[in-house]
């Protein structure tokens, strides 16, 4: 039983697979697999802090952790807001430079 503090016996730190007798000291995971699946969910984990915190361009609020590493807006509808307002700058400056 892993949870037995006089057990010897190593299992897996992913899926609880009792490793072999003779496996290295260092030995931490059954299969390449299990050790992907973990460093996997490291790398996740990492990524989706730094996400965390993000604001949008247009109306300021929370980008969700979901969304894309680079999305700047938090919808589509703030996207297309954002685009509307700088076409309507990029006019009035043509508009100033034609007069």
């Amino acid at each position: 039983m892993a949870g037995d503090p006089l057990d010897l016996r190593r299992y897996c730190e992913h899926c609880g697979v009792r490793l072999p007798d003779n496996a290295h000291p260092r030995r931490a995971f059954c299969s390449v697999k299990c050790k992907n699946a973990v460093l996997n969910g490291l790398v996740s984990e990492a990524r989706r802090e730094a996400r965390a915190g993000r604001s949008c361009r247009h109306c300021g609020g929370p980008i969700s952790d979901d969304l894309r590493a680079d999305a700047v807006f938090c919808s589509g509808a703030c996207q297309r807001g954002a685009r509307i307002a700088r076409r309507r700058v990029e006019r009035a400056r043509a508009a100033e430079r034609s007069d």
